[in-house]
This record gives structure tokens, sequence and C-alpha cells, in this order.
């Protein structure tokens, strides 16, 4: 979120928030519940003005139930016969790299996740066991101890939460040192970009050699067969394409270039080890860049791949296709992505 040690939050009633953005859905359905936060830093110089609202953190939560305006009678219930129930979330800019576990039968399982420089945390959700984040600070190391059960649900051991993933938002500390990885994939497929041996957040960007290149209306349908053939299931797909187009549909530039990091790259600059060991990791990164109608030009090979075989970037990226989709392994997906800018 922000880099202060407290942070305001407040819900906006519903009420005021269908004034700002009304939603018609037809039909009508029973309950619609609308949930919008805004948050705000708060410098430690200024915290003692908010002594007010730093008691009011004490309060039971339910509170905002009320203030919201929820309708708890009907809304949990997702088996209203005569309709329906619409429950909508709303997420803030990026594509936030995020880990799903599934196991066939519930686990119990640490998770440790370093970064390498230049990367450093700048968020981690839930909170974790151990690591800075315990403490509240931003670093390179943290670690969950949780429980998984067959549906992927994760619960932090001794805390009440369940997530249906681990949430993890890096950030540059600095460029003053990188790392270089040697471990180019084999690539299998005539028109497939070079996969390059090194990856340096913050520096490594697209290029006509290693990226496609799509008009920015044909991005949602090549990035959902994408996916699809790098083994994202349907609810992490639309998640990744949701929050990745955010950031491209804002932005003015008629097309975009996209390619995928080799897993060991990834590996290299963000280390994740999992206790017990799983039968299968795979994890997906984007890099995605703008670009400007005057470079197109330069780009000519890189628009002309985009008419290849998705499936050329499995083998880039390294992903296991059979062992990744079979329900007896314990098998852990992570996506992610960032913009070149």
């Amino acid at each position: 979120m922000t880099f202060h040690e407290h942070l305001a939050l407040r819900f906006v009633p519903q009420v005021d928030f269908e004034a700002s953005a009304p939603l018609d859905i037809e039909p009508k359905p029973d309950v619609v519940t609308r949930v919008f936060m805004l948050f705000e830093g708060i410098p430690s110089g200024r915290l003692v003005e908010w002594e007010e609202a730093r008691e009011r953190s004490s309060a039971d939560v339910e509170m905002w139930k009320g203030i919201v305006g929820v309708d708890d009678a009907r809304q949990p219930d997702c088996s209203i016969p005569s309709g329906a129930l619409v429950v909508i979330g709303f997420n803030f800019r990026g594509i936030k790299p995020v880990i799903y576990l599934y196991p066939p039968t519930p686990i119990s399982t640490k998770v440790r996740l370093l970064l390498v420089r230049p990367w450093k945390l700048s968020a981690v959700y839930p909170q974790p066991t151990e690591g800075s984040f315990k403490e509240g600070e931003s670093g390179r190391a943290v670690e969950w101890d949780v429980v998984v059960n067959q549906s992927g649900v994760i619960k932090n051991k001794g805390a009440s939460i369940e997530v249906p993933y681990l949430f993890w938002d890096p950030s540059l500390a600095d460029s003053s040192s990188a790392f270089r990885s040697s471990s180019p994939l084999p690539i299998n497929h005539t028109k497939a970009p070079c996969a390059l041996a090194s990856f340096i957040p913050g520096t490594t960007r697209c290029s006509p050699s290693d990226s496609v290149v799509l008009s920015v209306l044909d991005v949602p349908a090549d990035l959902e067969k994408t996916l699809l053939a790098l083994g994202l299931h349907t609810e992490a797909r639309e998640s990744c394409i949701t929050n990745g187009l955010v950031p491209i549909l804002s932005h003015k530039h008629e097309h975009f270039a996209f390619r995928f990091i080799p897993q060991p790259d990834i590996e290299a600059s963000a280390p994740l080890e999992i206790d017990p060991k799983p039968d299968v990791i795979t994890r997906v990164s984007m890099l995605f860049e703008r670009i400007p109608a005057d470079r197109l030009a330069d780009w000519e090979e890189a628009r002309q791949r985009s008419a290849a075989n998705v499936n050329m970037w499995r083998g880039i990226v390294g992903v296991e296709d059979t062992r990744q989709r079979d329900q007896n392994f314990v098998r852990v997906l992570e996506w992610g992505g960032m913009e070149v800018r």
C-alpha cells in the first residue's frame, strides 16, 4: 500500500457509491453488496491528530455493516431460490504476484519467499508467521506457516483468516545491484522469441526479439489463450487479465509488447521455498510495455510473432504440462506481472 507505518481506513456507504457509479443488473438481483474502501498513509508526525480514529480501531468491526448498509440477513445466503446474490469488490491498479496451493489432501506447509536486490517487499497478505513483515517493516524475506485444504483454501496457523492465495507485492529498493541468471530454456518453435539468460527487475525490458506486440483490442483474447496454455485456471486467468487491463486500457497507446519470463530467472530474483516440497511449481510472470505509434515500425518482428501458436510460451516459461494439471500431485501456481515504463 504505502511506506507509512500507519494507515487510515474507511468504507464508503453503498448509497454514496451508487450515486457515483450506478449499477443496473437485469433481471434485478435480490441482494447487491458493493464494498469500496478508502485508505490514506498517516505520517508519524501527524499521528497524534488521529487519536480518535486510533481508539476506534478497537471497536467491533461489525460497525461497518451499518455504515456500508449490508443486508446482513440476506447477503450471506447464496442459495436464495428466487433470485441472485451479487457481491462486488474493487482491486487497485497493478498485477501483484499471488501464490495458489493445491494439494490432493489437506496439508500443513511452510512457504518462504526471499527477494534479491534491487527488489524488496512493500506489502504481503495474510500476515506472515515469520520474517520482516511480522514486525511491520519492509524487507526481503517472508514466511507463511499455513494449512491448505484440497480446494486450495489457505489458513494461517493460529489465525482464523482464510484466503484463496498468498499475496506479495514487490517494489524497487534501488538499482545499485542486480543479479544475473544463466539458465535459458530451449526453444522448439521457429518463431518463438529468444529466451534471455538474464532478468533484472526494474531494468529488463521487452524487445522485438523476445516479445509479441498486440493491439489493445486484441490483448484480452490473446492473454486468455496464453494464460490457459500456461496452466492458469479460470479464476487466476480472470484476475490476471482484469488486473492487467487496468493499466493497459488506461493508456492512450494502441499497442503493447508482452513477454513471459523463464521460471529459472524468476526463481533467481525471488527464490520460493515450500516445505514439504510440492510435486509441481509453476511461476508465471509477465512483462508488458507500451509501444508509441512512432516506434511501431521497429517492432515488426514482434508483431509478426503475435500470429504464432501461444503454446510457444510453455517451453520458454518451463511449464510441466502433464504434471501441472494432475490433481493427484501437490501443485503450486504463482502469477504476476509488471509494466516496463
